[in-house]
């Protein structure tokens, strides 16, 4: 038999549901329906664009006034190009927009600016070179403007080709081509992409297929990393692409900041529930999605990106005025102040120009068909709710642009009219608190934890005492598995009647959105660390300063707790500015939380037995009360070998795969402390062994009068990186990382023992089978692999003994055609999907 070692490449991934579904139909997250918009004035725009929304009082030409205000922007005049090619401005200090090294983020090209969008993979020999200077050359699919697309490489052809989208800024009523279909959001195992616009430069010839949706392949880009930046839906309209976002929904693009007409803007909030867009109006488009400004007075330091149907909103310098007749040629640059609607007096005051009064884009709603793709549909509103006039009217706190450049000022202790330190909150964990009258939050040892679930089958007793504290007027008693310093993945809140036991875990699991100066996670010392907080009233001076990073290229100062063992479980970054500490957790602790509480989801449930108990069960009568004698479920009939039928070969427990080793005496096994249920089954932990490294399982009821219980030892356990639709794409272990490279569907063949699976399901005798043996449990316990051979051929020796060891058959016949057994593939962990067999 060759047998597969734990290095080998092939690992193979077996979903529960999966296997008693007998292989449901793919069920990808793509949100609405997909119509293209009825045609009409933006669809239909001509070359003359719409009116400037600032008229020029020196007689030139519209298209002078924009091409003014763009060079004064971005504080850089036009470069000469060779004759008969267009004059190239490069925007200086516009941010980080995922361009790559050596690449403006914005470029201007003759009258118009264009803003880095993605690397593709054309050959510039079909291009026309419209623009070049001593360092760039600009290409496009025609000579004659205006340029859907501009794409632009280092002389030399030292890069790939980058593509950068028109701005619009002189015809804004144009689509921008994240409206160019009506459509929604894509989510991928939690990971949220949001439409960016029919790909024209990339062919599926070129990208990798992961799956469909009724039909409609989805593809990635191959040469990408993980997670995937962009996921593509062939579909009637074309090449649907859609891009990953940040936890509050940005694309990359806008992770860091906006740059729009020469002028970089800050992040300030997703604002989609506070402003009426009735009272915005569109100025152009950010790469793939539209910009708008307020409609009172376009030229305010504000700018709006309506991205993934959420409204974002930026602040910046804002579009300098037109100069006055009177003003010289050269007009000064005036650097902006700490207010930037507030512009320091010059030696010639300006003449003050009303903003031209600009009425609201409307944009009739698009009916959208009930067939297509309609799994998880989230769909885009057509408008962003409205709210009071008095909330839009409110002027955001804004970070001053210049804060990343000062050297950081770190202070003994943050004053308390710092950013806020508590992140919103998701609605439906507030409401599921207040079900049970516990808080949504509590704050132990300087660390946030959010509520997540009640606990009834917890012993207070196993576990430590860590504080007593008092929130909205409750006391509660705070208990963790352990005693830890810094932060523990989860803590067990009990309220002062011992009736409710509330399970809490790091806020960071709640994805909260950092402050505009912190990033989202912070690598420190090889190990990633996820934002959980801003903390307002930490001091400093009690932290010891262990590192400086920069993120973005923003430079953050670390510190850690004083006196902590090993690798910290959560650092404190201090921005530039001084002024806000933002405390990270370390990732492991936020994904082992996840497990253990994971959110309803119709994604695939983990094939692996998971503890749980009845969703009736009563809490306890007090804190110290007994846990009930009895579980749900049946253990079932004791074999020769003194097992119970129903008793698992591996379960998985708080994100930790455990795998039987067989019975053992009560009194061999130390003082037994009851923790849970698994079916008929009482989870034990015991004084001999730490939780993570052994727990054994005991028939219910039994008690100390038990004649066995089940040890069970920790198994390898795999994390799920990339997912989707229920299925690993990437798995890893602390060593190790394996990669999704086949897929293979059930068979219209099947008996009692085993389920077939085959590489091509309408192939009725393919060259092999796989068998997985489902005669003990339906989440199947071996693999075996069988291929075609003569019709008097034997097994081996060898391979019979394998096979009566597994408990399959060393050969199998299908519609006449017999199959040897080849190889045999045995469980030797679990993911949150699956359990993994080699």
């Amino acid at each position: 038999m060759h047998s597969r070692s734990f290095n080998s490449l092939v690992v193979w991934v077996v979903l529960a549901s999966f296997l008693a579904s007998l292989m449901a139909p793919v069920n990808w997250g793509v949100a609405a329906p997909i119509v293209p918009p009825a045609p009409g004035p933006a669809q239909n725009q001509t070359d003359e664009g719409t009116p400037p929304l600032i008229e020029p009082v020196d007689g030139s030409t519209p298209q002078d006034a924009v091409q003014d205000v763009l060079e004064d922007a971005s504080g850089a005049e036009g470069e000469e190009s060779p004759e008969g090619l267009l004059p190239i401005t490069i925007g200086d200090n516009l941010g980080n927009g995922a361009q790559p090294e050596g690449l403006p983020r914005e470029i201007g090209v003759g009258d118009a600016r264009f803003l880095f969008d993605r690397l593709v993979p054309l050959n510039a020999e079909s291009l026309v070179r419209i623009a070049e200077n001593p360092e760039l050359v600009v290409y496009a699919a025609s000579e004659a403007a205006p340029f859907d697309a501009v794409y632009v490489t280092s002389v030399g052809g030292a890069t790939a080709l980058a593509r950068y989208l028109p701005e619009r800024l002189d015809a804004p009523d144009m689509a921008c081509p994240a409206e160019a279909v009506n459509i929604g959001t894509l989510d991928a195992n939690g990971t949220l992409y949001i439409f960016a616009g029919l790909e024209f430069d990339l062919s599926v010839d070129a990208l990798q297929e992961v799956g469909e949706s009724n039909g409609q392949p989805l593809y990635i880009d191959p040469t990408a990393g993980e997670p995937f930046p962009e996921i593509f839906v062939a579909d009637a309209n074309g090449l649907l692409r859609f891009v990953i976002t940040a936890g509050d929904g940005r694309p990359a693009s806008l992770a860091d900041s906006l740059a729009f007409a020469g002028t970089l803007f800050s992040f300030v909030a997703d604002v989609t529930d506070q402003i009426d867009p009735a009272s915005l109006t569109k100025v152009g488009c950010a790469g793939p999605y539209p910009v708008y400004a307020d409609q009172e007075d376009a030229t305010a330091a504000n700018r709006y990106v309506r991205a993934g149907g959420r409204l974002f909103q930026f602040s910046g310098e804002g579009a300098p005025l037109d100069a006055p007749t009177e003003v010289p040629t050269e007009i000064p640059v005036v650097e902006p102040t700490a207010v930037p609607t507030e512009i320091p007096p010059t030696e010639v005051p300006p003449t003050e120009v009303p903003p031209t009064e600009v009425p609201p884009t409307e944009i009739p709603p698009t009916e959208v068909p009930t067939d297509g793709l309609t799994a998880q549909a989230t769909e885009v509103p057509a408008d962003v709710p409205a709210v009071p006039a008095d909330n839009a009217t409110e002027e955001p706190t804004e970070v001053p642009a210049d804060a990343a450049t000062e050297e950081p000022t770190v202070p003994t202790e943050v004053p308390a009219g710092a950013t806020a330190a508590t992140p919103g909150l998701p609605a439906d964990i507030a409401e599921a608190a207040a079900a049970y009258g516990l808080p949504p939050q509590v704050e132990v040892q300087n660390t946030s934890y959010v509520f997540t679930q009640i606990d009834v089958d917890i012993d207070i007793e196993a576990l430590v005492e860590i504080d007593v504290v008092t929130v909205n007027d409750l006391e509660l008693t705070i208990y963790a598995e352990k005693a830890f310093t810094g932060v523990a993945p989860v803590l067990f809140c009990v309220a002062d009647d011992g009736a409710v036991i509330g399970r809490y875990v790091p806020a960071a699991a709640t994805a909260p959105t950092p402050p505009a100066e912190l990033p989202a996670t912070i690598d420190v010392e090889n190990t990633t660390y996820v934002f959980n907080q801003v903390n307002v009233d930490i001091d400093i001076q009690t932290l010891v300063e262990v590192n400086v990073i920069v993120v973005q290229n923003v430079e953050l100062t670390i510190y850690a707790d004083q006196n902590v063992d090993g690798q910290p479980s959560r650092f404190f970054a201090v921005a530039a500015n001084g002024q806000v500490v933002g405390q990270y957790v370390e990732s492991s602790l936020v994904v082992t939380t996840t497990q253990v509480t994971p959110q309803p989801t119709a994604q695939l449930q983990p094939p692996a037995v998971v503890a749980t108990q009845a969703p009736d069960a009563p809490p306890p009568a007090a804190v110290t009360a007994e846990p009930a004698d009895t579980c749900a479920g049946s253990p079932g009939p004791i074999n020769d070998q003194g097992i119970p039928a129903y008793l698992p070969n591996r379960i998985q427990l708080g994100g930790i795969a455990y795998a039987l080793v067989g019975p053992e005496s009560p009194g061999d096994a130390g003082e037994l402390t009851r923790i849970g249920c698994i079916s008929g089954f009482e989870i034990l932990t015991t004084d001999q062994a730490d939780r993570s490294e052994v727990i054994y399982l005991r028939i219910a009821g039994q008690g100390s009068a038990a004649d066995a219980v089940y040890r069970f030892e920790a198994a390898v356990t795999f994390n799920v990186e990339f997912e989707v639709t229920g299925r690993p794409q990437r798995i890893t272990t602390t060593e190790q990382q394996f990669r999704l490279i086949d897929t293979w569907l059930p068979s219209i063949y099947s008996s009692t023992t085993v389920i077939l699976f085959v590489e091509n399901a309408e192939t009725a005798l393919p060259d092999v089978f796989y068998a997985v043996n489902v005669y003990n449990t339906v989440v199947g316990e071996v693999v075996g692999e069988y291929r075609q051979a003569e019709q008097n051929a034997q097994p081996s020796d060898e391979i019979v003994a394998a096979a009566e060891a597994a408990g399959i058959n060393p050969d199998l016949t299908v519609d006449g055609q017999r199959y040897l057994l080849v190889n045999v593939y045995s469980p030797v962990g679990t993911t949150t999907n699956g359990f993994v067999t080699l």
